[in-house]
């Protein structure tokens, strides 16, 4: 596992989109996509205290030279959680994805933190 941090803001814009924040050494700027399309599981893990269930998908790419490149992605969601997001933009199943899996990284929940009536100008917030 390794130790990485995930950080914009994402928004999803419609039941199919998420716009991300991005910024990077060339700008800011704002990236519209279509979510991933999941492959539901009856897998399931328990991660701290949530019962997890197994979510699937994969795309490829195309490097210049002509290679074509299948990446395969694993996600543990919690419909205890009911928000429809994860880490990297990956998101749109019916709970907060705990783990992600890539081919080679795995990004896991470090904490959450829910905050009491008398912090209502605070968000619920999430480390991946």
């Amino acid at each position: 596992m390794t130790n990485s941090s995930y950080y914009g803001r994402i928004k999803q814009k419609t039941n199919n989109y998420i716009t991300e924040e991005l910024q990077e050494a060339f700008g800011r700027f704002l990236v519209s996509r279509e979510y991933q399309k999941w492959e539901l599981h009856n897998k399931t893990k328990v991660i701290d205290q949530y019962t997890c269930f197994k979510a699937t998908t994969s795309y490829t790419t195309t490097n210049p030279k002509g290679k074509v490149f299948k990446h395969n992605f694993t996600a543990w969601y919690t419909p205890q959680l009911p928000y429809k997001f994860g880490p990297a933009g990956y998101g749109n199943l019916p709970g907060l994805i705990i783990e992600l899996q890539g081919d080679n990284f795995t990004y896991g929940v470090k904490k959450i933190k829910f905050y009491g009536d008398d912090e209502k100008n605070k968000k619920t917030k999430y480390q991946a």
